[in-house]
This record gives C-alpha cells, sequence and structure tokens, in this order.
C-alpha cells in the first residue's frame, strides 16, 4: 500500500491554489506539507511555554517543574500535527489564525482580517488544499482529514 500526497504526484514545487479576497488582494494558498505542519507545531510548544513563562509568578516554586512538564510534552510528541492537542488548537481562533498565517505566508494581522470578514469562502479553499495535500491511499482514493473549524 503506497502513501502519495497531490504535492507529491504534482511535484515538491506545487504551487497551491489562489485565493482572491473581497478587496483585490490575492493570495497563494500553500499545500500543507511536513514542513508548514511542523511549523504549526513549534507554534503549539512555543504557545504552551509561554503560557508558563507569562504566569511564572503564579506557579511560584514550582515553575521549573511547570516548564519540565511542558518540555517532556513537546518531546513526547504531544504537540504533533493530528494529535488531539493540534485538532483542539485547529478549532480555536489563535490556532486558526497561526494555521491561515502559514499556509497563506501572510502576517497575524492580515490573517485576522479574512478570519473575520471571508471565514467562509477561505475555509472552503484551505479546506480543499488541506485534503488534497493529506495522504491518499492508492487503489481506494481515502485521503487524511484535519478538522479545521
Amino acid at each position: 500500500m503506497t502513501m502519495r500526497t497531490v504535492s507529491e504526484t504534482i511535484g515538491t514545487q506545487a504551487k497551491g491554489i489562489i485565493f482572491t479576497a473581497k478587496d483585490g488582494n490575492t493570495h497563494r494558498v500553500k499545500p500543507l506539507n511536513l514542513a508548514l505542519m511542523g511549523q504549526f507545531e513549534k507554534w503549539l510548544e512555543s504557545r504552551a511555554l509561554k503560557a508558563v513563562i507569562q504566569h511564572k509568578d503564579t506557579f511560584g516554586a514550582s515553575f521549573q517543574e511547570a516548564i519540565s512538564a511542558v518540555s517532556s510534552d513537546i518531546i513526547a510528541g504531544r504537540y504533533a500535527f493530528g494529535g488531539p492537542d493540534c485538532q483542539r488548537a485547529l478549532q480555536s481562533v489563535p490556532g486558526m489564525i497561526a494555521l491561515t498565517c502559514l499556509m497563506l505566508d501572510i502576517d497575524e494581522i492580515r490573517a485576522k482580517y479574512l478570519i473575520q470578514n471571508e471565514a467562509e469562502a477561505l475555509k472552503i479553499v484551505m479546506d480543499q488544499v488541506i485534503l488534497e495535500s493529506m495522504p491518499r491511499t492508492e487503489g481506494n482514493g481515502e485521503s487524511g482529514k484535519v478538522e479545521t473549524t
């Protein structure tokens, strides 16, 4: 059983899909590849570490234990793309913004604008790109699924 993605099938330089916003700006929605998934995982990991650091005073003497716990979670793959924590993050506004930034190669301000003003149209395009990026099993046409809503 061979696993392939559309990105692999059409080559590593797959261009993605063009999304034209109502304001006339166009954005190329990049395929969701391992590099982008890794960047999203890094975003999740840094977010977890920042949360502990921001509440350093609350933890008091157990601050180092809290940092160690997050570090252990990172090593154990808790924030792996497709896992439960990732799925929850993708359903949150900050997670949607982060994934939009990565897939459209835009800054957070533009991502927020698009999500606030064009969520439905953007979701359709991103879902299509994600669907086409996920592995397909030859012979049965099944592909992986990532919830983005």
